[in-house]
């Protein structure tokens, strides 16, 4: 052959090859389902910008996974498409889930409330659900669901990640204030568990109602409820916000604040700035102009980011290659927190780092250097495969 055969012979080859790779690409739909009217984002709620609440619906930071992937899905010859369904009530996105034949993967961003709903009524036997909003320790456990994936942290490990910061300065006695909400209730309860395994000591529980009723003062005064007895910090539980907003610097003595206000546990932070974090909060920021990334962005972004790694490493788009995959203990996630993450085989929690922060710095990321484990220290927060009621 000539020079120009062999050349014309070359783009003949690659027009070929691409256009068998563009013939032979397959579609991978990822569904994000969310209800239309859901109380927490409610506009009064968001202005209030209350530490451990969502400051908005997280389907942008799941955008950013979509377009990341874009690279990988041309190097797999794999199209990952985000659709995206919002419904009135929590039954239309049941029915949704289990007659729905397009989709088998779904990122859902629902409350406590309904994502236990949901746990209830999947029928819909090949279906992977990633849950990116509830903390919910009993859907880890008692009630867990091998359908369901949780990229957002379960109350226990927020609360081992607080108790081991208190370890590290020796801060050891502690006045818990809860409040009367049922996540109040289960946020304190994880603490007290925490407490326990730790070495910590309640020396006071007292419970608060949000009134400026004088004859609940015992149980509305924050320097009543600080109490007298000698304690190092006070651990709050208010998910809702409204009173715990009012308790730095009005407690009977000075002492820190830990829980859902001062210190608190958080899956994202938007001043974490190591393990490329700058520029994941920086591609958000561009898109979203309004607010900063948060945890339950983190969350839905890490789930998207997790069923590309499943795919790239099993090279199919199959559910039952996906699961396995996604429950491999060779799974390795760059979660841009440092380490790789992974979901314990046991519970499907994916494994991470919790950040405790103020409102406007990062204090520590936990697992603390000397909390180690027999397998991944990041097991040292929450419950570990000896511990565990969950049993699929």
């Amino acid at each position: 052959m000539t020079k120009i055969e062999n050349l014309k012979f070359l783009i003949i080859s690659f027009i070929l090859i691409s256009l068998t790779f563009i013939v032979q690409a397959k579609d991978l739909k990822i569904a994000y389902l969310d209800l239309t009217d859901d109380p927490r984002y409610d506009e009064n709620l968001i202005y209030a910008r209350i530490q451990l609440k969502p400051t908005g619906r997280p389907l942008i930071a799941v955008k950013i996974a979509e377009e990341e992937s874009k690279i990988m899905g041309d190097a797999l010859g794999i199209n990952f498409i985000l659709e995206n369904f919002s419904f009135d009530n929590i039954d239309n996105l049941n029915n949704f889930i289990n007659k729905n034949d397009e989709n088998f993967i779904y990122i859902v961003d629902l409350s406590t409330a309904d994502l236990k709903n949901l746990n209830q009524n999947i029928s819909k036997e090949e279906v992977i659900i990633f849950n990116v909003s509830s903390n919910d320790n009993l859907l880890r456990n008692e009630n867990c669901n091998k359908k369901i994936f949780h990229t957002i942290p379960s109350y226990n490990m927020l609360t081992d990640s607080l108790g081991q910061f208190l370890i590290k300065k020796n801060w050891k006695k502690v006045i818990l204030l809860k409040g009367p909400h049922e996540e109040d209730i289960q946020f304190a309860q994880s603490f007290k568990n925490s407490s326990k395994k730790m070495g910590i000591q309640i020396v006071e529980e007292k419970d608060f109602i949000l009134s400026n009723d004088p004859r609940e003062r015992e149980q509305n005064n924050i320097a009543l409820l600080s109490g007298d007895k000698k304690h190092d910090v006070i651990f709050l539980s208010d998910t809702e916000g409204e009173f715990g907003r009012y308790v730095p610097y009005n407690t009977k003595l000075p002492r820190p604040i830990i829980g859902t206000t001062g210190l608190t546990p958080e899956t994202w932070h938007w001043s974490f700035e190591r393990h490329g974090a700058p520029q994941l909060n920086s591609r958000f920021e561009k898109k979203e102009t309004n607010r900063r990334m948060s945890g339950y962005d983190y969350a839905a972004w890490i789930s998207f980011k997790s069923i590309v790694k499943a795919v790239k490493n099993t090279r199919s788009i199959l559910y039952e290659d996906i699961v396995k995959a996604l429950t491999d203990k060779n799974l390795r996630l760059d979660g841009f927190k440092g380490g790789s993450l992974s979901f314990r085989e046991w519970n499907n929690q994916l494994r991470q780092p919790i950040l405790l922060s103020t409102h406007n710095a990062l204090i520590e990321k936990t697992p603390i250097k000397g909390f180690l484990h027999e397998i991944n220290d990041m097991d040292t927060l929450g419950k570990d495969l000896k511990e565990t009621k969950c049993k699929f």
